[in-house]
């Protein structure tokens, strides 16, 4: 974890790089989208809900993870009453793509990409044809819930989504923006911006 000094009246002393960015009331989520990252995301969002109604930025860049953990991070974005704002910092791929385009606001860095696809099952599976097709029926479900909520963000219908993430679908930050995706193109410096 970065440290970094501040400076008080009583001295100088060392704080996480996090801690001071919270402070601030930003967020990062970077790498897998696991559970654990979702319960700690879920954790700061209620913090930040508790000390003030002041809006909150996520900051994203990650290829995606977890569906169920993603959902988590989705609930605590919608259900904040402080209004959220996502950045895409580099990627939002998969499950980050998604939960991007769950905030209030959607900003996109010039030479950033934004990636949709299907939903799919990772691993091997050693399963009765009961549970497998137990399975897809719980596959198809979550499919009908991310395209719901795609849909909603980007107001394009379920079967233009459908079509759209019929492969791994890769929009530059143009093109999310006309996808509706995004909602403006940012330079760097931006970030710091209220």
């Amino acid at each position: 974890m970065s440290q970094i000094l501040q400076k008080s009246n009583n001295g100088t002393t060392q704080v996480s790089l996090d801690a001071k960015l919270l402070n601030q009331r930003m967020l990062f989520i970077e790498g897998e989208i696991t559970n654990d990252i979702a319960i700690e995301f879920a954790k700061k969002i209620l913090y930040l809900n508790m000390e003030s109604t002041k809006p909150i930025k996520v900051f994203v860049n990650s290829c995606g993870g977890e569906t169920t953990a993603g959902l988590l991070m989705i609930d605590a974005i919608v259900g904040s009453k402080a209004e959220v704002t996502t950045i895409c910092l580099g990627k939002a791929y998969s499950m980050a793509a998604v939960l991007f385009l769950s905030a209030n606001r959607r900003l996109i860095l010039t030479n950033s990409e934004i990636m949709i696809h299907e939903v799919f099952l990772n691993g091997n599976i050693n399963a009765n044809l009961n549970n497998i097709k137990n399975l897809t029926d719980s596959l198809m479900k979550t499919r009908e819930k991310l395209n719901s909520i795609i849909s909603e963000h980007t107001n394009h219908s379920i079967k233009e989504i459908e079509t759209a993430i019929s492969f791994d679908h890769y929009f530059s930050a143009q093109e999310a923006l006309e996808f509706g995706i995004a909602d403006e193109i940012i330079e760097f410096s931006q970030c710091m911006e209220g």
